[in-house]
């Protein structure tokens, strides 16, 4: 099997954890809100450019008052933080293999 096929197993597993559910029921939350949707997205290209700290921390306070983005962005840090989980298994098994060469 190849890697890619494990990468899409391991995606799929991950939109079985109730992590994942809970970040599609606050997406859909959010998602039906136009004004909500454009505030995100405009936070999110604020992210990418990521040169202007305190405009993105502002923003970041702003849209964490509105309560149904707050429950999104406590959705998404917990998968991400199961993410990483999964990231640190994989390091984790790739550090031991190499410490035994």
């Amino acid at each position: 099997m190849s890697l890619y096929q494990k990468s899409m197993e391991t995606a799929d597993a991950l939109k079985r954890t109730k992590e994942y559910t809970e970040l599609k029921q606050t997406w859909q939350v959010v998602n039906k809100n136009p004004d909500l949707m454009k505030k995100l997205e405009e936070f999110r290209k604020l992210q990418q450019n990521a040169q202007n700290a305190p405009e993105i921390n502002e923003r970041f306070k702003s849209l964490a008052e509105v309560p149904e983005v707050a429950q999104y962005l406590n959705a998404l840090k917990k998968l991400n933080n199961r993410m990483m989980q999964v990231y640190k298994t994989i390091n984790d098994s790739i550090e031991s293999d190499l410490r035994s060469v």
